[in-house]
């Protein structure tokens, strides 16, 4: 599920999307219902696996990857 704020019906600002099983996913900026900007990706088990830019969608640019 997707707890933030909309625009137009669409994810758009800051916000956090979840796993099914309930662990965060993706926590960061979104614009027109995509992943767009500054965010985080974790696991299933809540483990941070990207750490930077997102654009349309898609990992962008600069990043950090925890995992090594």
């Amino acid at each position: 599920f997707y707890d933030g704020q909309w625009q137009n019906g669409n994810r758009h600002g800051q916000g956090k999307f979840y796993h099914d099983n309930g662990q965060l996913f993706y926590d960061g900026q979104w614009q027109d219902g995509n992943a767009h900007g500054q965010g985080n990706q974790h696991d299933k088990n809540g483990q941070l696996r990207y750490n930077g830019q997102y654009q349309d969608g898609n990992r962008h640019g600069v990043f950090h990857d925890p995992s090594g």
